[in-house]
């Protein structure tokens, strides 16, 4: 395969991966297994499994022990301020959220959609 740096062939190609994998793994390796602009083929087909399947708890502790402690302080602060679950919609009259941190914080404004989705 040749190099392609486009969206029209990138993407369908990510979205092919995703489809053809049967786990977040599978759907890395298929990605990378076509080659050409592999780092962002790869990127939006993981982005596509991660949503999908979420990623491993065994695959998320190694890439862990891979990164420096500075890395590690911005991957905690990253978790702790945008995890998924803190902008999922709350069931009726409830409007709380327990974050990673053990703090609670209101998710939704006045219109019920999460304040990160406006």
């Amino acid at each position: 395969m040749h190099h392609v740096e486009s969206c029209q062939e990138t993407v369908p190609e990510a979205i092919t991966s995703f489809l053809e994998g049967e786990d977040f793994e599978d759907v890395i390796r298929t990605a990378v297994s076509l080659g050409g602009d592999c780092d962002t083929l790869t990127c939006i087909a993981g982005s596509i499994a991660e949503a999908f399947y979420g990623v491993p708890d065994s695959m998320k502790a190694e890439c862990r022990k891979r990164l420096d402690k500075e890395l590690l302080e911005v991957l905690d602060e990253f978790e702790n301020k945008y995890v998924l679950s803190q902008y999922a919609k709350p069931k009726e009259n409830e409007n709380l959220s327990e974050s990673a941190t053990g703090k609670i914080e209101s998710i939704e404004d006045d219109s019920g959609y999460p304040k990160k989705w406006r």
